[in-house]
């Protein structure tokens, strides 16, 4: 990832997260995509990534870790 990479910010709903560790959990797998910012009061997550990334492909990797998610 480039200096002057071009970015956006992509929003997901999360379902099933309960608690802090849900939360660091969803952040983890987020974390190699991008800067994600995760809040388990709204269910929900804006991710920050370099625009070659796919909106399916932070989904995908949301479930992969038991989370249901829809991207916004």
């Amino acid at each position: 990832m480039g200096l002057f990479d071009k970015k956006k910010k992509v929003v997901l709903e999360i379902t099933g997260m309960k608690c802090e560790k849900c939360v660091a959990k969803v952040e983890n797998v987020l974390k190699p995509f991008g800067k994600a910012e995760v809040d388990l009061k709204l269910g929900s997550a804006v991710v920050t990534v370099p625009e070659k990334i796919a909106a399916h492909e932070l989904k995908a990797a949301v479930e992969a870790v038991g989370f249901g998610c829809e991207v916004k």
